[in-house]
């Protein structure tokens, strides 16, 4: 059976229900969520969750059919291929699964980028900050820091230059370090 493309219908067909679509789907994509899991595992040097692997791409297909695939319904053709969102959903599910309190092994949201305030917030504590921002600087954010993309992987998403991302991440940088919540974490 030739494997099936990267199309609408065949993702109207899943949503619908259809199984020999969705086992389509499964096969289409597998692959690209099992290598992102793995990437983002050796990424952040989780040797001892390697066996976690299989776990975390299970959990992602869940994701996408729980509660009549709503999570699968977000995606939006006109912002990104059905691969790329599959990989920021995949990203997020494993580095949520490495935050787990079963072991932190990857630091929080903002460590290793110029320092907001003299210590590093909790990640929740570091995102609730993004509300001061734009709706642009704050996508921005968060598909750096909590998605885990890099700056050509949200250029590509935003279909903009990355340096207009790295201008955008400045900016956001720069006022949240001045804004009322900077002096409250200090």
């Amino acid at each position: 059976m030739p494997r099936q493309t990267n199309t609408a219908p065949d993702l109207h067909k899943v949503l619908a229900g259809d199984k020999r679509a969705w086992d389509a789907f499964v096969e289409e994509f597998a692959g690209l969520i099992l290598s992102t899991v793995q990437r983002v595992f050796s990424m952040h040097s989780a040797t001892n969750k390697r066996q976690d692997v299989p776990d975390v791409v299970q959990n992602v297909f869940l994701k996408l059919v729980k509660n009549d695939y709503a999570l699968l319904k977000t995606y939006d053709p006109k912002r990104a291929r059905l691969s790329t969102w599959l990989v920021v959903i995949t990203r997020s599910a494993a580095i949520d699964h490495l935050r787990s309190p079963m072991g932190r092994e990857i630091p929080s949201p903002l460590a290793g980028e110029e320092t907001l305030v003299h210590h590093d917030p909790e990640p929740d504590d570091a995102f609730l900050l993004l509300d001061e921002l734009s709706g642009r600087q704050e996508t921005v954010m968060r598909l750096l820091y909590q998605e885990d993309l890099d700056v050509s992987e949200v250029a590509g998403i935003l279909r903009i230059n990355p340096q207009t991302v790295r201008s955008i991440r400045h900016q956001a940088l720069k006022k949240l370090r001045s804004g009322p919540s900077a002096g409250a974490l200090q």
